[in-house]
């Protein structure tokens, strides 16, 4: 572990292991990383998806990992807020209101990325290696920020520019 840039595997995972693992998927200009990190805009919470086994049904399976943690989140506000009526709990006035903004914050975080997964799963959109790895991602682009590019083949594939691809038969409602 003392190999890891930052404070322990999960921040390790969360800000530098995609780095490192698209240098490694990268040769010349093909990029095709096979561990794909899904996260909400903060990084407060996210999933890692295994692009070779990537389905459309993986993407329900997000939603609702996505509203479970919601469901959580909302529940902890509840919470937060009764402690903060009663005086704290032992926390100072200072700590509740920040755990309790954060929390805030990634709720809704949260039902934007709920939202996304399900409206990409609801497109009827079925990922296909064979359009290459960066145009499978396309369509994740905005549960995606670890990787600008998929942005930016997703307006690709909008403009038309691979016509010989499947992803494109959903390029008018990505």
């Amino acid at each position: 572990m003392q190999h890891l840039k930052g404070k322990g595997l999960r921040d390790h995972l969360r800000k530098h292991f995609f780095k490192v693992h698209l240098r490694r998927y990268t040769k010349s200009r093909r990029k095709a990383p096979i561990y794909w990190p899904l996260y909400v805009p903060s990084g407060a919470w996210g999933v890692w998806v295994y692009a070779p086994s990537l389905r459309r049904e993986t993407l329900y399976a997000i939603e609702a990992a996505a509203t479970a943690r919601l469901n959580a989140a909302e529940i902890e506000i509840s919470r937060l807020r009764r402690d903060q009526q009663g005086g704290g709990g032992g926390r100072s006035p200072r700590h509740l209101v920040a755990v309790l903004d954060a929390e805030q914050r990634l709720t809704e975080e949260l039902r934007v990325f709920r939202n996304e997964a399900e409206r990409i799963a609801q497109l009827g959109w079925s990922p296909d290696l064979d359009d290459g790895v960066v145009l499978c991602a396309a369509p994740l682009a905005d549960l995606f920020p670890a990787w600008k590019e998929a942005a930016k083949e997703r307006a690709n594939i909008k403009a038309g520019r691979y016509p010989w691809a499947s992803v494109t038969n959903w390029a008018d409602e990505l």
